[in-house]
């Protein structure tokens, strides 16, 4: 039920965004719980797609939408839609990511990308990836691969998420996880 609430919220998102786009942006500082968090994602996927087609002039708008006095959801969530908008390509998101220009900011949106690629709700939501992505035992091999390729930031939030994949694949034995981790 609570993931039906947060697709909805997607969807109410979508209108509010519609309604008014700079006005929008203020209802992503009320998000407190799934479904509210699926109102932000849909109003941040909005203004990323508008952004990206090269509706906004400049950077300045694109780091307007998680301003700095905002919890680091937003800049999470930007993430998430963000490896949507550029068709799963991590590599092009987290540089995205980096036009925020602060370290808590860019982790916070590194962290969404991850997450996004490896529990893929949106991305399968939007054609680009298939339900068997959501067997992340099935993909844990390629996944440690995967965080294995970045270091620095890019790494340890990588690592981060892969660490809920972790508790899959080892069924919960908190000290094979802690083993792994």
């Amino acid at each position: 039920d609570a993931l039906r609430c947060h697709f909805i919220g997607h969807s109410i998102g979508y209108g509010i965004y519609q309604l008014d786009p700079s006005a929008s942006v203020k209802q992503i500082e009320k998000v407190n719980n799934i479904c509210s968090y699926g109102i932000a994602m849909g109003i941040i996927e909005l203004y990323v797609t508008d952004y990206l087609k090269g509706d906004f002039g400049n950077n300045e708008t694109l780091k307007g939408i998680c301003p700095n006095n905002t919890r680091g959801g937003c800049n999470h969530a930007l993430g998430h839609v963000l490896l949507v908008a550029k068709d799963g390509d991590i590599n092009q998101t987290l540089e995205n990511c980096k036009t925020f220009g602060t370290k808590f900011r860019n982790k916070n949106c590194f962290s969404g990308v991850f997450m996004e690629h490896i529990s893929p709700i949106n991305l399968i939501a939007h054609g680009l990836a298939n339900n068997s992505w959501l067997k992340r035992t099935a993909r844990f091999g390629e996944l440690e691969k995967l965080c294995r390729s970045y270091s620095g930031d890019e790494a340890s939030t990588c690592w981060g998420e892969l660490a809920r994949a972790a508790d899959d694949n080892y069924n919960q034995d908190i000290k094979k996880v802690l083993g792994f981790c």
